[in-house]
Protein backbone atom coordinates (compact mmCIF):
# COMPACT_ATOMS: atom_id res chain seq x y z
CA UNK A 1 0.00 0.00 0.00
CA UNK A 2 1.67 3.51 -1.38
CA UNK A 3 1.58 6.02 0.58
CA UNK A 4 0.74 9.79 1.94
CA UNK A 5 2.22 12.67 3.75
CA UNK A 6 1.63 14.32 7.35
CA UNK A 7 1.62 18.06 7.91
CA UNK A 8 4.29 20.13 8.07
CA UNK A 9 3.93 20.27 11.65
CA UNK A 10 4.71 16.76 12.08
CA UNK A 11 7.99 17.20 11.14
CA UNK A 12 8.53 19.02 14.24
CA UNK A 13 9.62 17.31 17.45
CA UNK A 14 7.04 16.89 20.00
CA UNK A 15 8.62 17.46 23.38
CA UNK A 16 6.90 15.41 25.35
CA UNK A 17 7.37 15.44 29.73
CA UNK A 18 9.54 13.33 31.21
CA UNK A 19 7.37 14.17 34.48
CA UNK A 20 8.63 12.22 37.60
CA UNK A 21 5.82 9.52 38.33
CA UNK A 22 6.10 6.52 37.41
CA UNK A 23 4.14 3.79 35.74
CA UNK A 24 1.59 3.00 38.50
CA UNK A 25 0.56 -0.57 36.69
CA UNK A 26 2.53 -3.23 35.01
CA UNK A 27 1.01 -4.77 31.73
CA UNK A 28 -0.53 -8.01 31.47
CA UNK A 29 -1.98 -9.51 28.63
CA UNK A 30 -5.07 -12.15 28.01
CA UNK A 31 -5.87 -14.50 25.26
CA UNK A 32 -9.36 -13.90 23.52
CA UNK A 33 -12.09 -16.68 22.74
CA UNK A 34 -13.32 -16.54 19.29
CA UNK A 35 -15.98 -13.74 20.31
CA UNK A 36 -13.03 -11.96 21.33
CA UNK A 37 -13.46 -11.57 24.25
CA UNK A 38 -11.15 -12.66 27.18
CA UNK A 39 -11.34 -15.77 28.48
CA UNK A 40 -8.40 -17.11 30.45
CA UNK A 41 -5.36 -15.36 32.02
CA UNK A 42 -1.96 -15.54 30.41
CA UNK A 43 0.15 -17.09 32.22
CA UNK A 44 2.64 -13.97 31.93
CA UNK A 45 -0.05 -12.15 34.18
CA UNK A 46 0.61 -13.98 37.31
CA UNK A 47 1.49 -10.88 39.05
CA UNK A 48 -0.53 -8.72 37.42
CA UNK A 49 -3.58 -6.47 38.32
CA UNK A 50 -4.46 -5.29 35.21
CA UNK A 51 -4.55 -6.31 31.34
CA UNK A 52 -4.46 -4.47 28.03
CA UNK A 53 -5.15 -5.79 24.53
CA UNK A 54 -3.08 -4.82 21.82
CA UNK A 55 -5.05 -6.64 19.06
CA UNK A 56 -8.35 -6.24 16.96
CA UNK A 57 -10.11 -9.07 15.26
CA UNK A 58 -11.19 -8.30 11.44
CA UNK A 59 -15.04 -7.45 11.19
CA UNK A 60 -17.05 -9.72 9.27
CA UNK A 61 -19.62 -8.47 7.14
CA UNK A 62 -19.63 -7.83 3.40
CA UNK A 63 -21.70 -4.78 1.21
CA UNK A 64 -24.72 -6.01 -0.18
CA UNK A 65 -22.49 -6.72 -3.45
CA UNK A 66 -20.59 -9.08 -1.17
CA UNK A 67 -17.49 -7.03 -1.24
CA UNK A 68 -14.97 -7.26 1.77
CA UNK A 69 -16.51 -5.21 4.62
CA UNK A 70 -13.51 -5.24 7.39
CA UNK A 71 -12.02 -1.96 8.29
CA UNK A 72 -8.32 -0.89 9.40
CA UNK A 73 -6.65 2.16 10.40
CA UNK A 74 -4.28 4.64 9.43
CA UNK A 75 -1.79 7.36 9.59
CA UNK A 76 -0.96 10.60 10.26
CA UNK A 77 -0.75 13.52 7.91
CA UNK A 78 0.14 17.33 6.65
CA UNK A 79 -2.34 20.64 5.68
CA UNK A 80 -4.29 20.99 8.81
CA UNK A 81 -1.99 20.37 11.72
CA UNK A 82 -3.31 23.40 13.87
CA UNK A 83 -1.07 23.25 17.16
CA UNK A 84 1.06 20.93 19.41
CA UNK A 85 -0.96 18.35 21.08
CA UNK A 86 0.56 19.35 24.76
CA UNK A 87 3.11 20.79 26.48
CA UNK A 88 5.75 18.52 28.58
CA UNK A 89 4.72 20.67 31.94
CA UNK A 90 0.88 20.31 31.70
CA UNK A 91 1.24 16.97 30.46
CA UNK A 92 3.02 15.82 34.10
CA UNK A 93 0.66 18.34 36.17
CA UNK A 94 -2.21 16.84 34.61
CA UNK A 95 -1.44 13.06 35.03
CA UNK A 96 -1.15 13.69 38.58
CA UNK A 97 -4.20 15.31 39.05
CA UNK A 98 -5.99 12.91 36.87
CA UNK A 99 -4.56 9.41 39.20
CA UNK A 100 -6.69 10.13 41.66
CA UNK A 101 -10.02 11.75 39.73
CA UNK A 102 -13.07 10.06 39.15
CA UNK A 103 -15.71 10.02 36.05
CA UNK A 104 -16.41 13.74 35.23
CA UNK A 105 -19.04 15.53 33.31
CA UNK A 106 -17.83 15.96 29.51
CA UNK A 107 -18.40 19.43 28.39
CA UNK A 108 -17.58 19.62 24.74
CA UNK A 109 -14.41 21.19 23.77
CA UNK A 110 -14.49 24.65 21.93
CA UNK A 111 -12.26 23.20 18.61
CA UNK A 112 -11.08 19.81 17.65
CA UNK A 113 -8.09 18.13 18.77
CA UNK A 114 -5.68 18.94 16.66
CA UNK A 115 -3.44 16.37 14.78
CA UNK A 116 -0.80 15.01 16.24
CA UNK A 117 3.15 16.60 16.41
CA UNK A 118 5.58 14.04 16.86
CA UNK A 119 8.87 12.64 15.53
CA UNK A 120 8.10 9.06 16.54
CA UNK A 121 5.79 6.42 17.66
CA UNK A 122 5.87 4.41 20.82
CA UNK A 123 7.14 0.69 20.63
CA UNK A 124 5.62 -1.07 23.88
CA UNK A 125 8.38 -4.02 24.17
CA UNK A 126 6.30 -6.85 26.46
CA UNK A 127 2.74 -7.30 24.10
CA UNK A 128 0.93 -10.36 24.56
CA UNK A 129 2.24 -10.51 20.27
CA UNK A 130 6.16 -9.61 21.26
CA UNK A 131 6.63 -11.98 24.07
CA UNK A 132 5.08 -15.08 21.88
CA UNK A 133 7.48 -14.17 19.43
CA UNK A 134 10.70 -13.53 21.15
CA UNK A 135 9.05 -17.43 23.07
CA UNK A 136 8.86 -18.62 19.37
CA UNK A 137 12.00 -17.36 18.12
CA UNK A 138 13.88 -19.27 20.95
CA UNK A 139 13.00 -22.33 19.81
CA UNK A 140 12.08 -22.17 16.31
CA UNK A 141 15.27 -19.97 15.35
CA UNK A 142 15.73 -16.09 15.61
CA UNK A 143 13.84 -14.51 12.32
CA UNK A 144 14.48 -10.98 11.46
CA UNK A 145 11.40 -10.42 9.43
CA UNK A 146 9.47 -11.29 12.84
CA UNK A 147 12.10 -9.29 14.85
CA UNK A 148 11.07 -6.34 12.59
CA UNK A 149 7.58 -6.69 12.97
CA UNK A 150 7.82 -6.66 16.96
CA UNK A 151 10.30 -3.46 16.67
CA UNK A 152 7.45 -1.56 14.69
CA UNK A 153 4.70 0.75 16.30
CA UNK A 154 1.60 -0.86 16.90
CA UNK A 155 -1.72 0.36 18.62
CA UNK A 156 -2.80 -0.79 22.30
CA UNK A 157 -6.24 -1.79 22.12
CA UNK A 158 -8.46 -1.47 24.60
CA UNK A 159 -12.15 -2.80 26.06
CA UNK A 160 -13.62 -4.89 28.64
CA UNK A 161 -10.81 -7.28 29.20
CA UNK A 162 -8.79 -4.42 30.50
CA UNK A 163 -9.21 -4.59 34.41
CA UNK A 164 -8.77 -1.00 36.40
CA UNK A 165 -8.71 0.82 32.51
CA UNK A 166 -7.94 4.12 34.34
CA UNK A 167 -4.45 2.77 35.98
CA UNK A 168 -3.92 0.60 32.83
CA UNK A 169 -3.89 3.32 30.49
CA UNK A 170 -2.34 5.84 32.20
CA UNK A 171 0.57 3.35 32.63
CA UNK A 172 0.81 3.13 28.98
CA UNK A 173 0.78 6.28 28.45
CA UNK A 174 3.10 7.47 31.27
CA UNK A 175 5.90 4.98 29.71
CA UNK A 176 5.67 6.41 26.41
CA UNK A 177 5.42 10.11 27.61
CA UNK A 178 9.00 9.45 29.66
CA UNK A 179 10.60 8.19 26.83
CA UNK A 180 9.43 10.77 24.59
CA UNK A 181 6.97 8.96 22.30
CA UNK A 182 3.11 8.97 21.05
CA UNK A 183 1.30 6.22 22.09
CA UNK A 184 -1.58 5.38 19.92
CA UNK A 185 -4.82 3.64 21.58
CA UNK A 186 -8.12 1.77 20.49
CA UNK A 187 -11.10 2.00 22.61
CA UNK A 188 -13.20 -0.83 21.73
CA UNK A 189 -15.96 -1.28 23.96
CA UNK A 190 -19.06 0.22 22.46
CA UNK A 191 -21.93 -2.31 23.54
CA UNK A 192 -23.09 -5.07 20.86
CA UNK A 193 -19.52 -4.42 19.44
CA UNK A 194 -18.97 -6.46 16.58
CA UNK A 195 -22.70 -6.97 16.06
CA UNK A 196 -22.04 -10.30 17.49
CA UNK A 197 -19.47 -11.56 15.46
CA UNK A 198 -16.38 -13.37 15.99
CA UNK A 199 -14.98 -9.87 18.39
CA UNK A 200 -18.37 -9.92 20.21
CA UNK A 201 -18.99 -8.11 23.26
CA UNK A 202 -19.20 -4.77 25.09
CA UNK A 203 -20.23 -2.81 27.45
CA UNK A 204 -23.95 -3.98 28.79
CA UNK A 205 -25.24 -0.64 28.57
CA UNK A 206 -24.81 3.25 27.31
CA UNK A 207 -24.46 4.09 30.92
CA UNK A 208 -21.80 1.79 31.44
CA UNK A 209 -19.78 2.79 28.01
CA UNK A 210 -19.74 6.22 29.48
CA UNK A 211 -18.36 4.82 32.80
CA UNK A 212 -15.27 3.53 30.98
CA UNK A 213 -14.90 5.86 28.62
CA UNK A 214 -14.35 8.59 30.95
CA UNK A 215 -11.99 6.22 33.42
CA UNK A 216 -10.29 5.53 29.73
CA UNK A 217 -10.14 9.39 29.32
CA UNK A 218 -8.78 10.40 32.95
CA UNK A 219 -5.81 7.63 31.78
CA UNK A 220 -4.66 9.46 28.86
CA UNK A 221 -4.98 12.64 30.89
CA UNK A 222 -3.41 15.57 29.41
CA UNK A 223 -1.09 14.33 27.28
CA UNK A 224 -0.16 13.72 23.75
CA UNK A 225 -1.66 10.04 22.32
CA UNK A 226 -3.84 9.35 19.09
CA UNK A 227 -6.79 8.01 19.99
CA UNK A 228 -8.73 5.47 17.49
CA UNK A 229 -12.37 5.31 18.47
CA UNK A 230 -14.74 2.16 17.97
CA UNK A 231 -13.05 0.10 14.98
CA UNK A 232 -16.28 -1.10 13.00
CA UNK A 233 -18.53 0.49 15.00
CA UNK A 234 -20.17 3.28 12.29
CA UNK A 235 -19.92 1.45 9.59
CA UNK A 236 -21.57 -2.07 10.66
CA UNK A 237 -24.51 -3.18 9.66
CA UNK A 238 -26.00 -2.94 13.63
CA UNK A 239 -25.54 0.76 13.04
CA UNK A 240 -27.88 2.81 14.86
CA UNK A 241 -28.37 6.33 15.47
CA UNK A 242 -28.38 5.30 19.79
CA UNK A 243 -24.98 4.35 18.96
CA UNK A 244 -24.09 7.20 17.10
CA UNK A 245 -24.97 9.27 19.92
CA UNK A 246 -23.03 6.88 22.30
CA UNK A 247 -19.56 7.29 20.19
CA UNK A 248 -20.49 11.10 19.77
CA UNK A 249 -20.26 11.40 23.72
CA UNK A 250 -16.99 9.64 24.26
CA UNK A 251 -15.96 12.15 21.67
CA UNK A 252 -16.70 14.58 23.98
CA UNK A 253 -15.40 13.25 27.13
CA UNK A 254 -12.25 12.34 25.29
CA UNK A 255 -12.59 15.96 23.86
CA UNK A 256 -12.63 17.79 26.84
CA UNK A 257 -10.51 15.64 29.24
CA UNK A 258 -7.80 14.30 27.31
CA UNK A 259 -5.01 16.51 24.81
CA UNK A 260 -5.26 13.29 22.36
CA UNK A 261 -5.76 13.36 18.71
CA UNK A 262 -9.20 11.45 18.19
CA UNK A 263 -9.99 9.62 15.11
CA UNK A 264 -13.68 8.25 14.39
CA UNK A 265 -13.50 4.71 12.41
CA UNK A 266 -15.25 5.12 8.82
CA UNK A 267 -14.44 1.29 7.62
CA UNK A 268 -13.11 1.28 4.70
CA UNK A 269 -12.82 1.38 1.26
CA UNK A 270 -15.29 -1.45 0.01
CA UNK A 271 -17.27 -1.02 3.13
CA UNK A 272 -20.10 1.83 3.20
CA UNK A 273 -19.99 4.68 0.68
CA UNK A 274 -19.39 7.77 1.33
CA UNK A 275 -22.62 9.24 1.13
CA UNK A 276 -23.59 6.47 3.62
CA UNK A 277 -21.16 6.92 6.22
CA UNK A 278 -20.92 10.93 6.05
CA UNK A 279 -23.95 11.34 8.07
CA UNK A 280 -22.87 8.64 10.25
CA UNK A 281 -19.75 10.26 11.29
CA UNK A 282 -21.38 13.86 11.60
CA UNK A 283 -24.00 12.12 13.49
CA UNK A 284 -20.78 10.70 16.30
CA UNK A 285 -19.43 13.71 16.79
CA UNK A 286 -16.78 14.13 14.04
CA UNK A 287 -17.14 17.57 14.24
CA UNK A 288 -15.45 17.48 17.72
CA UNK A 289 -12.85 15.07 16.63
CA UNK A 290 -9.47 15.66 14.85
CA UNK A 291 -10.84 12.94 11.55
CA UNK A 292 -11.76 9.43 10.95
CA UNK A 293 -9.65 6.44 10.42
CA UNK A 294 -10.01 3.97 7.85
CA UNK A 295 -8.65 0.29 7.13
CA UNK A 296 -8.45 -0.74 10.33
CA UNK A 297 -7.76 -4.37 10.48
CA UNK A 298 -8.49 -4.65 6.84
CA UNK A 299 -6.22 -5.07 3.60
CA UNK A 300 -7.83 -2.55 1.32
CA UNK A 301 -4.45 -0.90 -0.10
CA UNK A 302 -3.31 2.44 0.67
CA UNK A 303 -3.72 3.61 -2.85
CA UNK A 304 -7.87 3.10 -2.35
CA UNK A 305 -8.05 4.01 0.97
CA UNK A 306 -6.57 7.47 0.24
CA UNK A 307 -9.12 7.56 -2.78
CA UNK A 308 -11.52 6.80 -0.68
CA UNK A 309 -10.92 9.11 2.29
CA UNK A 310 -10.14 12.20 0.13
CA UNK A 311 -13.65 11.65 -1.53
CA UNK A 312 -15.37 11.14 2.07
CA UNK A 313 -13.29 14.15 3.69
CA UNK A 314 -14.88 16.29 1.16
CA UNK A 315 -18.37 15.29 2.45
CA UNK A 316 -17.41 16.31 5.98
CA UNK A 317 -15.88 19.58 5.40
CA UNK A 318 -12.23 18.45 4.75
CA UNK A 319 -11.87 16.43 7.72
CA UNK A 320 -8.36 14.56 8.19
CA UNK A 321 -7.58 10.52 8.68
CA UNK A 322 -5.13 7.89 9.00
CA UNK A 323 -5.18 4.78 7.63
CA UNK A 324 -4.27 0.83 9.13
CA UNK A 325 -1.37 -0.11 6.82
CA UNK A 326 -0.44 -3.13 9.05
CA UNK A 327 -1.54 -6.09 6.65
CA UNK A 328 -2.23 -4.11 3.50
CA UNK A 329 1.01 -4.80 1.41
CA UNK A 330 -0.27 -7.06 -1.45
CA UNK A 331 -4.40 -5.60 -1.25
CA UNK A 332 -7.31 -7.32 -0.33
CA UNK A 333 -7.45 -11.17 -1.38
CA UNK A 334 -11.10 -10.68 -3.19
CA UNK A 335 -14.85 -9.67 -2.01
CA UNK A 336 -15.57 -11.22 1.22
CA UNK A 337 -12.13 -12.31 2.60
CA UNK A 338 -11.49 -10.43 5.32
CA UNK A 339 -10.62 -13.65 7.70
CA UNK A 340 -6.65 -14.60 7.53
CA UNK A 341 -6.85 -14.71 4.08
CA UNK A 342 -3.74 -16.23 2.19
CA UNK A 343 -1.47 -14.37 -0.03
CA UNK A 344 -1.26 -11.06 2.02
CA UNK A 345 1.85 -8.90 2.83
CA UNK A 346 2.39 -6.32 6.24
CA UNK A 347 2.30 -2.98 4.64
CA UNK A 348 4.09 0.73 4.78
CA UNK A 349 5.34 1.11 8.46
CA UNK A 350 4.13 3.60 10.56
CA UNK A 351 4.62 7.03 9.79
CA UNK A 352 3.42 10.60 10.87
CA UNK A 353 4.86 12.08 7.48
CA UNK A 354 2.52 10.43 4.83
CA UNK A 355 2.95 13.45 2.14
CA UNK A 356 -0.37 13.79 1.46
CA UNK A 357 -2.42 17.36 2.85
CA UNK A 358 -5.68 14.67 4.24
CA UNK A 359 -3.56 12.01 5.49
CA UNK A 360 -2.11 12.55 8.84
CA UNK A 361 -0.92 9.38 9.63
CA UNK A 362 -0.18 5.61 8.28
CA UNK A 363 -0.38 3.27 11.97
CA UNK A 364 -0.41 -0.09 12.34
CA UNK A 365 -3.56 -0.57 14.60
CA UNK A 366 -4.10 -4.50 13.85
CA UNK A 367 -1.20 -6.53 15.51
CA UNK A 368 0.32 -8.10 13.27
CA UNK A 369 0.51 -11.82 13.33
CA UNK A 370 -2.77 -11.60 15.55
CA UNK A 371 -5.50 -14.27 14.07
CA UNK A 372 -8.82 -12.70 13.02
CA UNK A 373 -10.81 -15.82 14.42
CA UNK A 374 -11.02 -19.29 13.63
CA UNK A 375 -11.30 -18.99 9.99
CA UNK A 376 -9.87 -18.47 6.82
CA UNK A 377 -7.17 -19.94 5.10
CA UNK A 378 -4.68 -22.74 6.71
CA UNK A 379 -0.69 -21.52 6.86
CA UNK A 380 1.87 -23.75 7.24
CA UNK A 381 -0.06 -26.99 8.33
CA UNK A 382 -1.94 -24.87 10.74
CA UNK A 383 -5.39 -23.57 10.99
CA UNK A 384 -6.69 -19.98 12.49
CA UNK A 385 -6.45 -20.03 15.90
CA UNK A 386 -8.98 -17.89 17.85
CA UNK A 387 -9.32 -14.19 17.31
CA UNK A 388 -6.57 -12.24 19.08
CA UNK A 389 -4.38 -14.99 19.52
CA UNK A 390 -1.13 -14.69 17.58
CA UNK A 391 -0.46 -17.34 15.01
CA UNK A 392 3.24 -17.06 14.06
CA UNK A 393 2.65 -18.95 10.66
CA UNK A 394 0.44 -16.01 9.53
CA UNK A 395 2.92 -14.03 10.54
CA UNK A 396 5.67 -15.10 8.94
CA UNK A 397 3.25 -15.32 5.73
CA UNK A 398 2.89 -11.43 5.94
CA UNK A 399 7.03 -10.97 6.66
CA UNK A 400 7.75 -13.43 3.76
CA UNK A 401 5.43 -11.86 1.24
CA UNK A 402 6.43 -8.21 1.85
CA UNK A 403 10.16 -9.50 1.38
CA UNK A 404 11.06 -8.58 4.96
Amino acid sequence: MPNSVFHVSFRESLLLGLSAFSVVTVFGFIAVSHHGVANAKDPRQATTQTTVKTAKTASKQSTPSGTNSPAQAAAPQPSSLAASANSANSSAATVNATASATSTTAVPAATPPAAPRSSSLYVYPDTSAAVDTRAWMAQRGYDPGLQRVIDTPMAAWYGGWTANIRAVVNGYVTAATQVGKLPVLVAYNIPNRDCGGQSAGGAATAADYAQWIAEFSTGIGKRAAIVIIEPDALAASCYSDTRAAMIASAVDTLASTTAASLYLDAGNASWQPGAVMAPRLQKAGLARATGFSLNVSNFESTVDSQSYGDALSRLVGGKHYVVDTSRNGNGPAGPGQWCNPAGRAVGQTPSLQTGRALVDAYLWIKTVGESDGACGSSQGGTSAPPAGVWWPEYALMLVRNAGW
